[in-house]
């Protein structure tokens, strides 16, 4: 028989798709291990989830406290004493030759303070730079400040 063209195509009984939902086994047919199996894959989607939902506020803490962190006391003592030289130059204070020789004997304190605090310094590592730091702040106001000029 000839079909006429405005008839929908003849879907052979093997190939129709069923449109009823596929039934499941019940776990207990399914058995202990297909039962464990799902609730393990539950039990990793909810802990995915989670982890993405709650380090936020962590991870935001934690960044608050890395910038919040003031710099070392000997670091800003060398910079401090970077400046102090620095000025004395300028207004006549020092000469070349003592501005040279403050500013190696500050860069030494201030290359020893940084390595220590590139592995983390201890308490008397740290008091120790910052000790040299000071000392060396002296030696820069004694020589601006000396009478014999």
């Amino acid at each position: 028989m000839q079909r006429l063209s405005n008839d929908p195509p003849a879907i052979p009984p093997t190939l129709a798709l069923s449109t009823a939902a596929p039934s499941l086994p019940s776990p207990i047919a399914r058995g202990k291990k297909a039962c464990r199996v799902e609730r393990m894959r539950a039990a990793r989607h909810a802990l995915t989830w989670l982890a993405a939902i709650f380090p936020m506020p962590a991870l935001a803490q934690a960044w608050a406290t890395i910038r919040a962190t003031p710099p070392s006391p000997a670091a800003y003592q060398v910079a401090k004493n970077h400046d102090d030289i620095r000025a004395g130059r300028r207004s006549g204070q020092l000469s070349k030759a003592e501005a040279r020789d403050l500013r190696r004997e500050n860069a030494r304190v201030g290359d020893l303070a940084a390595s220590y605090a590139k592995g983390g310094s201890t308490d008397s590592q740290a008091a120790f730079a910052q000790s040299a730091a000071e000392a060396t702040h002296g030696l820069i106001v004694a020589k601006r400040t000396r009478a014999d000029k």
